[in-house]
């Protein structure tokens, strides 16, 4: 039997992101795990790729008598060096270490005698040195020679050790990233934790290991295995050994249209606000920020976008930014995501509502209390009032007003499509721009450089754009959204509406055909008429901030709740 869900667990649409859909391409992410082989005596720490099978680097120890410890090796594959890797490995290490009680640690470096110094000047950055007296083993094959250092780290010389991450196992997935301006200004960290903002070109010292939580939070470890921390009074630091409160950055999408504060007054280059990317959310609700008109790094108070660069790299007010909201519909919108929502919600035994149950729900999943503070419930009324007063008949004020109940399928999300949940209401119900899935996406939908993301697209252009001709408008398969779940929850439930408001309703978003006149190939002659008539509703989709001030949500609900009596059930299946 459907019941009414809890949202005690659930975040207001729109207030988290998950930073890996920050990027075009994929940021490469990677995971270590801890082997230890009784049969060898071996311990390991084993890195893994999410887009590669098997390992791509290890390091390899031993635990010596004495309580000493020796490294065998640090491999890291060819095509993944110069990336900070290493230095995770060895970080792993050096915990495991601490925890077993070592005091000293050994190894050899085995370096090229054409590269002198370079590998042993990298451990040294370590905290090796050079083992007094040692003999430098010298090794010769054909034409090239090797020579091998003994180098040692005594723990009594270090007062930091790294330890794992505290919200981390050993199969959580991080990224490494550097963390820049469009003209390369890097954040930087000393050993000491002191944070500067400095041009950097491809240093491994400018990237950092980004934990990647699991409820889109993120934690900035420097190369010294350092955790990046804002405190109370606003000081940014990397000099903490855990990850805990004020070490959390939560990632948000980032608003565009938020208020200037009297910080970002005093700094153009804090000015500079972007259609899209992300935000970095402290502990203490101000955002992280890469100033580089004046070379440091500031927590802001309201909200700085941050964007994707290539996979390594997260750029602070990107020029080109994309609406992180695009991104997220042209890369998970395809067929086959949307077969997955259709058998996931066609039963509709998720909850049995009302149409007022369903409009209080819909306000909670939006973080509303009220109904008279509630921009979800607000836009409804307007959109819908706006038709009222326009003389459209009451079944086309009901389907205008219903359309924010299609949010409702939000409430149910799993692992597979909570990425919609950061799609905020007034994204869904104002700027959502759709297209028929399953052939290639016009360039009207807006941002078409992204359409690579989209692999229907991808494939319709591989295949010169093949589809059914003249199937009628009835029979495509669109994007899984608020119109779309609606769309079917009224045709389940057998509404009395009529075809036209279904049509308003499944549509609405799908400007691309009735705004810029694109399918005409998939079109049934019927759909000509069709097309021109919800052409003449786009003036709708804006409501004026003034329409929005004036709307009394108690004044109104009345007159809405009496057309859902006339078309509607008094309960719907969701």
């Amino acid at each position: 039997m459907a019941q009414q869900p809890s949202l005690d667990a659930l975040v207001a649409l729109g207030a988290r992101a998950n930073l890996v859909d920050a990027f075009v391409q994929d940021p490469a992410r990677f995971r270590l795990e801890f082997t230890n082989d009784q049969k060898s005596k071996e311990l390991r720490w084993v890195l893994f790729s999410a887009s590669k099978r098997g390992a791509i680097g290890k390091i390899i120890f031993t635990l010596e008598k004495d309580a000493t410890a020796h490294v065998k090796s640090i491999v890291i594959n060819k095509e993944w060096r110069g990336y900070g890797l290493a230095r995770i490995l060895y970080h792993a290490c050096l915990s495991t270490l601490k925890e077993l009680g070592i005091i000293e640690l050994h190894l050899e470096a085995e370096e090229d005698t054409k590269r002198h110094g370079k590998l042993v000047g990298l451990y040294e950055t370590w905290g090796f040195q050079e083992k007094q007296g040692a003999k430098v083993l010298f090794l010769y094959n054909d034409t090239e020679c090797f020579r091998k250092v003994p180098m040692v780290l005594p723990f009594y010389t270090r007062t930091f050790f790294p330890v794992q991450p505290s919200s981390s196992k050993s199969n959580s997935w991080f990224c490494m990233l550097t963390l820049k301006t469009s003209d390369g200004t890097c954040l930087m960290a000393s050993e000491d934790g002191a944070i500067e903002a400095r041009k950097e070109k491809s240093n491994p010292e400018s990237l950092w290991q980004t934990l990647l939580g699991a409820n889109g939070e993120i934690f900035l470890r420097s190369v010294h295995g350092k955790f990046l921390c804002v405190e109370e009074s606003g000081n940014i630091l990397a000099d903490r050994q855990l990850n805990s409160t004020w070490e959390t950055f939560q990632v948000v999408p980032h608003n565009s249209d938020a208020s200037r504060s009297a910080e970002e007054a005093d700094s153009p280059s804090l000015t500079k606000t972007s259609a899209g990317g992300i935000a970095l959310k402290n502990f203490h609700g101000s955002y992280l920020c890469i100033d580089h008109d004046k070379n440091r790094v500031v927590s802001s108070k309201t909200p700085v976008p941050w964007d994707g660069g290539d996979i390594m790299s997260l750029v602070c007010n990107k020029s080109d930014s994309k609406p992180l909201f695009t991104k997220i519909m042209r890369k998970y919108q395809t067929s086959s995501f949307v077969k997955k929502q259709l058998v996931k919600y066609g039963d509709f035994q998720h909850a049995s509502l009302s149409i007022a149950d369903a409009c209080k729900l819909v306000m909670r999943l939006n973080g509303d209390d009220e109904a008279a503070g509630s921009w979800v419930l607000k836009y409804m009324l307007a959109s819908a009032q706006a038709v009222r007063d326009d003389g459209h008949p009451d079944w086309l004020q009901l389907a205008v007003f219903l359309r924010g109940l299609g949010m409702l399928f939000l409430c149910w999300t799993d692992e597979d499509n909570e990425v919609l949940r950061s799609v905020s209401a007034h994204e869904w119900l104002v700027k959502s721009s759709t297209w028929v899935v399953g052939v290639s996406i016009p360039d009207c939908v807006g941002y078409p450089e992204l359409n690579e993301l989209n692999s229907d697209h991808c494939n319709s252009i591989k295949s010169n754009g093949s589809t059914q001709m003249q199937s009628g408008m009835d029979g495509v398969v669109l994007p899984w959204t608020p119109d779309e779940y609606l769309f079917r929850v009224l045709e389940f439930n057998k509404s009395t509406l009529p075809t036209e408001a279904l049509h308003a309703i499944r549509f609405w978003s799908l400007k691309a055909w009735h705004e810029h006149d694109q399918y005409d190939e998939l079109c049934a002659p019927h759909d000509f008429e069709t097309r021109e008539w919800l052409h003449s509703l786009g003036m709708y989709a804006s409501v004026s901030d003034d329409a929005m001030k004036n709307i009394v949500p108690d004044k109104l609900m009345p007159h809405y709740l009496s057309l859902a009596e006339k078309y509607l059930p008094a309960v719907l299946q969701w």
